[in-house]
C-alpha cells in the first residue's frame, strides 16, 4: 500500500512513502491546516481525493483536498476565457470598412486626425486615397456611426459574460454574431451623397457658381480683380481646367504647386494637355496674370517670364530695373539681362 502527502513546500510535488510519517511530523487534514500550519505541515491524500486529481488535472490544491470542484473559480476562467475568446473575435473579424472592396478602415483616434489634416490642406487623406472634403466627412462620418454600433454591441456580449451565474450562460453567449451589417460602398455613391449635401450648403453653392462665372468672357475682370478672386479659377488638370479641354483666349487657370500659385491666362486657344503645363516652355500658349503697375519709373512692372513687354513702360527683375524700347509683340521667355539693346535698357541696376 502506498501513502501519499503534499505540503506547500513541495506542491506540485508529493512525496509517495510504502509506511505512512511516524508521529515525528507534523501532519493535517485541511486547507487551512496546508496554508496555515506551523511547523509546515503534511497532507495525506486519499483514494477519493487522488482519483479526484486524476480527473481534474486544473483542480486547485484546495480542490484536491476538498476532492470538490470549487464553482466561482470554473465560472471566473469561463468568463476569462470567453472574454478573450471575444477580443480575439473582434480583433480578427471586426472593424472593417469597404470601399469598392478595399478596406480603408482607420481607428478613431487617425480619424480625428485625418480631419484635422484636411482642415489644413483642404483635402482628408484616407489610407492613402485623397478625398475632397465633403466626401472624406461622409466617410468618416459613417466609420464613425459603425464603430459606435458595434462599440455597443460588444457592450451588450461583454455585460452578459459579466452578469452570467453559471458555466452554462457563459458558454452560450455568441460572441460571433448580433453585429452590424460590415459596411461597403462605392466611390461612385460617395460622390453622389458628397454632391447632394453640397448642393444644400449655401457657401458651396455661391463658391460654385461663382466658379462658372470667373472664366466669363462677358465680365471683363481686370488682372487685378483676377487676382483677387484667384481661389475660384479652375487648377491646372482639375475639374474645370481638365486635360483634354478646348479653351479660348482669356481662359485663365491657376498652376498649383507646393510652394507656389500661379494665375496664368491662355493668349492662344488650344486643348489642355499634360504636356503642355504653363511656364516658359509654353510661352506661346499661356501668359502670367499679374498685379496691374503703372509701369512708371517709380511703379515699374514685375517682370515674370514669360511676358509680354510694351515701349516706354518700365520693369523690374531681380531689383534691377529696366526701360522697354520696343514692343516685343509676344510673351518673352528671357530674363530681362539677356534682352538688353534688343527689347530694354538698363535704368537702376
Amino acid at each position: 500500500m502506498a501513502y501519499t502527502y503534499i505540503n506547500r513546500e513541495i506542491y506540485p510535488n508529493m512525496l509517495v512513502l510504502d509506511e505512512p510519517l511516524d508521529d515525528n511530523y507534523a501532519k493535517g487534514n485541511s486547507y487551512d491546516d496546508y496554508i496555515n500550519g506551523n511547523p509546515i505541515p503534511w497532507i495525506e491524500l486519499g483514494e477519493e481525493q487522488l482519483a479526484f486529481k486524476e480527473a481534474n488535472p486544473k483542480a486547485t490544491v484546495k480542490e484536491i483536498i476538498e476532492a470538490r470542484l470549487d464553482e466561482s473559480r470554473i465560472l471566473n476562467e469561463e468568463k476569462s476565457a470567453k472574454y478573450e475568446e471575444l477580443r480575439s473575435y473582434e480583433t480578427e473579424n471586426l472593424h472593417e470598412f469597404f470601399l469598392d472592396d478595399q478596406d480603408i478602415y482607420i481607428p478613431e483616434y487617425d480619424r480625428r486626425s485625418a480631419l484635422a489634416d484636411g482642415a489644413i490642406v483642404g483635402k482628408i487623406t484616407i489610407m492613402g486615397l485623397e478625398f475632397d472634403m465633403t466626401e472624406g466627412k461622409i466617410l468618416i462620418g459613417m466609420m464613425d456611426k459603425y464603430d459606435n454600433d458595434l462599440t455597443t454591441a460588444l457592450g451588450d456580449k461583454q455585460k452578459q459574460i459579466s452578469i452570467a451565474t453559471t458555466v452554462e450562460q457563459v458558454r452560450a453567449v455568441d460572441v460571433q454574431s448580433g453585429y452590424p451589417d460590415k459596411v461597403s460602398v462605392t466611390t461612385a455613391y460617395i460622390q453622389q451623397q458628397a454632391k447632394e449635401k453640397d448642393a444644400l450648403d449655401p457657401q458651396k453653392v455661391a463658391v460654385e457658381f461663382s466658379r462658372m462665372l470667373v472664366n466669363d468672357k462677358s465680365l471683363s475682370l481686370s488682372s487685378n480683380e483676377k487676382l483677387d478672386v484667384k481661389v475660384l479659377f479652375p487648377t491646372w488638370g482639375q475639374k474645370g481646367a481638365e486635360f483634354g479641354l478646348s479653351v479660348d483666349t482669356g481662359f485663365c487657370l491657376r498652376v498649383v504647386k507646393e510652394d507656389t500659385d500661379i494665375l496664368y491666362e491662355v493668349i492662344q486657344p488650344h486643348t489642355l494637355s499634360s504636356e503642355w503645363e504653363p511656364g516658359l516652355s509654353t510661352a506661346s500658349l499661356y501668359k502670367v496674370v499679374d498685379k496691374e503697375h503703372a509701369g512708371t519709373i517709380g511703379d515699374p512692372i514685375p517682370y515674370f517670364p514669360p511676358m509680354e513687354i510694351f515701349k516706354d513702360k518700365y520693369y523690374i527683375q531681380n531689383a534691377d530695373v529696366y526701360k522697354c524700347t520696343r514692343d516685343s509683340g509676344t510673351p518673352l521667355s528671357h530674363n530681362l539681362k539677356d534682352l538688353v539693346g534688343l527689347y530694354v535698357e538698363v535704368v537702376q541696376g
